[in-house]
C-alpha cells in the first residue's frame, strides 16, 4: 500500500538521454517500493514502466508555454501529496527561457 502519491517533474525522462532525467528515473523507481509515484516530463509516450511508475508526457520543452499543460494532467491524475521538480532549466525551454514555469508551479 503506498504512503504517499509523489510527483515528479522533469524535462526529460528515460528513453531520452539526459542526466537530470536519469536522476528522476532512479529516484522514481526507488521511491516506487512504498509510493504510488508519478513522473510529469516532456511529450513522450506516456506508460507505466516495469518499476510502476506512471510516466505522462505533458509539455513539449522547445515550446516553453506547453508546461502550463502540467495543471490540467494533474488534475487528471491522482493528485500528488509532493510535487518535486527536477530542475534543469534548459529541460524546460530553448535556453533555459521558461516564464511559464514558475506561473504554473
Amino acid at each position: 500500500m503506498s504512503d504517499m502519491r509523489i510527483a515528479l517533474l522533469s524535462g526529460a525522462y528515460p528513453p531520452a538521454v539526459d542526466g537530470i532525467g536519469d536522476y528522476t528515473h532512479l529516484l522514481a523507481k526507488a521511491m516506487a517500493g512504498r509510493h504510488e509515484v508519478t513522473v510529469f516530463t516532456g511529450i513522450q509516450n506516456s506508460f507505466t514502466a516495469a518499476d510502476r511508475v506512471s510516466v505522462l508526457g505533458v509539455f513539449h520543452p522547445s515550446r516553453p508555454a506547453t508546461v502550463t499543460n502540467l495543471f490540467p494532467a494533474v488534475l487528471q491524475s491522482a493528485i500528488p501529496d509532493r510535487l518535486i521538480v527536477q530542475y534543469n532549466p534548459f529541460g524546460f525551454g530553448p535556453r533555459g527561457f521558461n516564464p511559464w514555469l514558475p506561473l504554473t508551479l
